[in-house]
C-alpha cells in the first residue's frame, strides 16, 4: 500500500469532520431554507471522496450502496403513511414540541423525506465512485 501524502492526509482529517458538520447543517435547515437531503448527500459524498483520495480505497471500503434501499424506504414511508390515513400521497405534517432541553422545537414530516433523499444520494454517488475507481479483481495481481 502506498503511504498517504502527509499534507493531504492532515488536511483531509481536519476538513472531513467540518464538511460532515456542514452537510448535517444543510440537511437540518433544508426544509425552511435552501439546502436539504440532496445537497447534504452530495456534500457527504464529496467528503468521502476526499477521504478516499487521501487514505486510499481501503479507508472507505464500506459498501454504502446499502443506504439506497433504506433511503427509498424512508421516502416511500413518508408518502404511504398519509395515504393510508386517507390523505393525499406525500402530504406533510408539521408542528412543535416544547422540551426542557431545546425549548420550542419545530418538526415536519418532510424532514424524514429529506433524510431518505440524503441516504439515497450518498448510496448512489458512492456506489458510482466505487465502481469507477476499483480495479477488477483479475487486474489487482
Amino acid at each position: 500500500m502506498k503511504h498517504p501524502d502527509p499534507i493531504l492526509s492532515t488536511v483531509a482529517r481536519a476538513v472531513f469532520f467540518v464538511v460532515l458538520l456542514f452537510a448535517f447543517h444543510m440537511l437540518w435547515r433544508g426544509h425552511y431554507s435552501p439546502g436539504g437531503g440532496f445537497i447534504a448527500g452530495l456534500i457527504v459524498s464529496a467528503a468521502l471522496v476526499l477521504y478516499r483520495i487521501a487514505f486510499g480505497e481501503a479507508a472507505t471500503r464500506a459498501n454504502l450502496r446499502v443506504l439506497l434501499p433504506w433511503g427509498i424506504g424512508l421516502a416511500l414511508l413518508t408518502g404511504f403513511v398519509p395515504f393510508a390515513l386517507g390523505l393525499p400521497f406525500l402530504t406533510s405534517d408539521h408542528g412543535s414540541v416544547e422540551t426542557a432541553l431545546t425549548g420550542k422545537f419545530a418538526w415536519a414530516t418532510a424532514f424524514v423525506f429529506d433524510v431518505g433523499v440524503f441516504l439515497v444520494v450518498i448510496g448512489a454517488t458512492m456506489g458510482v465512485i466505487r465502481a469507477l475507481t476499483e480495479l477488477p479483481s483479475e487486474e489487482v495481481k
